[in-house]
């Protein structure tokens, strides 16, 4: 076996059955079922997580259980996906976003760079830079320092 598939199997020991862990540099594309293919470099994700056919997933992203990725979703480097929160078709998570448990990112909307939406946030719009976004429809609450310091 190759080095990456040994690091493969003692990342799955190590996180538990749950989880599958991806430390090849290079993309790898995943089968998550029979007609669903996703790319994810280095990411992290647990098992029930969905993704649709043309689905990027960036490095070191986290994609938690139950996840609903639709087709050509794109998820940016250190981005976090919630546990049941749905990216539908064309969506674009940029760098460090974070959607929240439940929260559902609407048709070819954007969240920008370090943006945030809230539990089960219904995002229609484009979310700008370093906002907080809640509630349905979400609307913006407060905004994100350089830090990571949330700001109202």
């Amino acid at each position: 076996m190759t080095r990456w598939l040994w690091a493969l199997l003692g990342a799955m020991a190590v996180l538990g059955a749950a989880y599958f862990a991806f430390l090849n540099p290079d993309a790898v594309d995943l089968h998550l079922t029979p007609s669903r293919t996703t790319s994810l470099p280095l990411a992290v994700a647990l098992l029930g997580a969905f993704a649709a056919g043309g689905a990027l997933v960036g490095s070191f992203a986290g994609v938690r259980a139950g996840a609903m990725l639709g087709h050509h979703c794109v998820i940016g480097d250190h981005t976090y996906v919630g546990p049941n929160a749905t990216m539908c078709g064309r969506s674009v998570l940029e760098e460090a976003a974070h959607l929240g448990p439940g929260a559902v990112l609407m048709d070819s909307r954007v969240m920008g760079r370090y943006s945030l939406a809230g539990i089960s946030a219904a995002v229609t719009r484009d979310v700008p830079e370093y906002e907080i976004w809640f509630g349905n429809p979400a609307r913006r609450v407060g905004w994100v320092k350089r830090l990571g310091q949330a700001e109202h």
